[in-house]
């Protein structure tokens, strides 16, 4: 009976982290990669390392404000993806090294 359990157990947690990963995977090319804003500006390697560090906050701020963007569409490609990368791990590094 405890055998069943934990098939059981680990047949849901491949499931939900199946569904996960489908859910992250890309939905094609980003048409507006390189194409400047509205205000002519395109992210760049430092505008990805800083949004990627506050990128939990503005996830959480984004559900309560429709306007607010979690991901700049307006990049530059590599360089700001990864920026967006190395800070959202930096934030976990250094919420490590703050709380013990």
């Amino acid at each position: 009976m405890k055998s069943k359990g934990k098939l059981l157990a680990l047949a849901v947690i491949l499931l939900v982290a199946s569904c996960v990963l489908a859910g992250c995977s890309p939905a094609g090319p980003n048409p507006l990669q390189g194409v400047p804003a509205p205000d002519g500006h395109i992210a760049t390697f430092a505008a990805g390392l800083a949004e990627g560090f506050i990128a939990p906050f503005t996830l959480a701020w984004s559900f309560i404000d429709p306007t607010v963007s979690f991901y700049d569409m307006h990049n530059n490609g590599e360089g700001y993806n990864a920026g967006f990368l190395f800070g959202f791990v930096m934030l976990f590094f250094a919420s490590r090294w703050v709380i013990p």
